[in-house]
């Protein structure tokens, strides 16, 4: 991961996002470093099709922010509070994140949600 880091610090701006695969396929926890990398690059990407896309990027995010934190012992409660803080003012509440993780399940258990589609629309 200290690879991936360096080159998100050289320009690479796929790299948090690939951060987000490596630790979803091990198991691990996502660095803050990644979040913050991936919020800041939402938040300057032009927006495509408005509070949708922003809306199904946040759902991505917490769904797999939760599942990565549930994987590496975390409780559920424990997963939505990190995720919360990590994504604060993104999303309003912890609350709002077990929402935005139940919305990311349903697309993803749909087969409508992948974290490459994620990336495209930030990417």
């Amino acid at each position: 991961m200290r690879l991936l880091k360096h080159a998100y610090q050289q320009g690479n701006k796929r790299a948090p996002y690939d951060v987000l695969t490596y630790c979803r396929a091990e198991k691990k926890g996502i660095p803050v470093w990644a979040v913050d990398a991936i919020i800041d690059d939402s938040e300057a990407a032009p927006r495509d099709n408005g509070k949708k896309s922003e809306r199904l990027f946040l759902d991505g995010l917490c769904y797999t922010a939760v599942k990565s934190l549930v994987a590496n012992d975390h409780t559920w409660e424990e997963a939505y509070e990190k995720t919360y803080a990590l994504l604060k003012p993104r999303v309003q509440s912890p609350e709002a994140v077990k929402h935005g993780y139940r919305r990311g399940h349903k697309l993803y258990k749909a087969g409508k949600l992948y974290l490459d589609q994620v990336v495209q629309m930030r990417g």
